[in-house]
């Protein structure tokens, strides 16, 4: 097999892989919206398991399934939820995702919590982001359209969008970048991990198949990922790179152990090689499907940070975020009691007419609050900046060079689907050469 074959074969598995983990969320409706607008008006909060009801496996029922669910679906309840972890804890993180990806930051909370928030927060300052967007991510992407851009024909998902964020992810980190048989491994390494901690435990059997891949997955990534962070701490760790940053960070005088750091570096690989990826899928095809905004775009540059903001408030890439509550608590007069799973759906709370005028309508235009999507409060997703950054690169070169960009007429192009990982199965382009 030629190296380009075995290139196209590998993107081909990776995208098969990451579709796999939608569909296994898919549930039975493809359009959950028109549920919740009914549900926001009969019952903002709903005494129930609305993921469940409507086929998807729910995190905030846990393991086994039997602890008793409610749903929240208003934009302002779902906000005070998210920024009220005290009562709302993530403890459900930790029984999913614990045992196959460690502990992360998303699992923390208190203090631990707090100290991982400020290292981090002096380590992405935006100069440093700004920075690795000039030096690494900008040519990266450029590089990665470039390569498909004579072709005059793709399928976005596959081709680009599951290539740059990896590798961009993998720039900054630190670890060899001309390793294309190493990315991709790294890049599958972090699929399993996140299909082990959402597997469907309704069914047995192949859960434990897919935690055991995880667990498997997660020891090779860790072996990899510590002889790199013991190198690198050998050599001084001198370089303007996330490891050396790491390890040369100090909070009120504490550094992180080797185990600190590599803990953060394997978390962020299941988010660089998933969130980024469905993020900038769904905003492509919901400009795709309307021509007169992407020309908009293309025209006027300027809005397109704006643009990304709008699809990442429609179409959040994670439909809901689980959380079990520390004690009773009133909401809108429900009482929801202690150590009950609670369903945050952020698709739900997104299209809220009381948070957003015309909630239905897609608006590049758009300016107001903040979406969900990527959580609010302290446990907002820090990769967010990242990812906006990097989906306003990836458009801007697609525009410099893939000319009139549009859907292929010819494929079978069926939009965003789904209910809790909501993403397009693919996304077939042409444009003139």
């Amino acid at each position: 097999m030629s190296n380009l074959s075995a290139q196209r074969s590998s993107a081909e598995d990776l995208a098969k892989t990451f579709v796999q983990l939608s569909q296994n969320y898919a549930g039975n409706c493809a359009d959950p919206y028109p549920i919740y607008a009914e549900k926001r008006a009969s019952s903002p909060v709903y005494a129930g398991d609305l993921l469940r009801d409507m086929g998807v496996p729910s995190l905030a029922a846990g393991l086994t399934g039997t602890r008793p669910v409610y749903s929240l679906l208003k934009y302002a309840d779902v906000q005070a939820a998210l920024i009220d972890t005290k009562t709302f804890s993530l403890s459900p993180y930790r029984e999913m995702f614990g045992p196959v990806q460690g502990e992360t930051i998303q699992m923390l909370e208190g203090d631990p919590h707090q100290f991982w928030r400020r290292m981090l927060t002096n380590i992405f300052q935006k100069s440093v982001l700004d920075s690795w967007l000039e030096r690494l991510f900008a040519p990266t992407i450029l590089r990665s359209v470039k390569a498909i851009a004579p072709r005059g024909k793709a399928e976005l998902l596959g081709d680009l969008m599951l290539g740059f964020p990896a590798e961009v992810v993998y720039q900054m980190i630190g670890l060899p970048a001309d390793d294309k048989d190493m990315l991709h491994q790294f890049q599958e390494w972090a699929l399993l991990m996140a299909m082990g901690g959402l597997a469907d435990f309704r069914n047995p059997e192949q859960a434990v198949k897919a935690t055991a891949t995880a667990q498997k997955a997660l020891d090779e990534l860790t072996t990899h990922i510590t002889k790199i962070v013991a190198e690198r701490r050998r050599q001084g760790a001198t370089g303007d790179d996330l490891l050396s940053a790491m390890i040369n960070a100090r909070v009120d005088g504490q550094a992180l152990s080797d185990f600190d750091v590599i803990q953060f570096t394997r978390s962020l690989l299941p988010a660089a090689a998933e969130t980024t990826t469905r993020s900038f899928a769904n905003a492509m095809a919901l400009l795709l499907e309307r021509p007169d905004q992407l020309n908009r775009l293309r025209e006027d540059r300027s809005l397109i940070m704006g643009a990304m903001n709008e699809a990442l408030r429609y179409e959040a890439t994670a439909g809901a975020l689980p959380r079990v509550t520390t004690r009773d608590v009133e909401v809108r007069g429900v009482t929801i009691p202690e150590g009950t799973g609670v369903n945050l759906l952020v698709n739900a709370a997104n299209r809220d007419e009381d948070a957003y005028p015309n909630a239905e309508n897609f608006d590049i235009t758009r300016r107001g609050k903040a979406g969900l999507g990527f959580g609010y409060g302290p446990h907002m997703c820090m990769g967010l900046q990242l990812a906006k950054m990097e989906m306003e690169s990836a458009l801007n070169a697609m525009f410099d060079h893939m000319p009139n960009l549009r859907l292929d007429p010819d494929a079978d192009f069926r939009g965003v689907q789904g209910i809790h990982f909501r993403t397009p199965p693919s996304v077939p382009v042409i444009w003139d050469c």
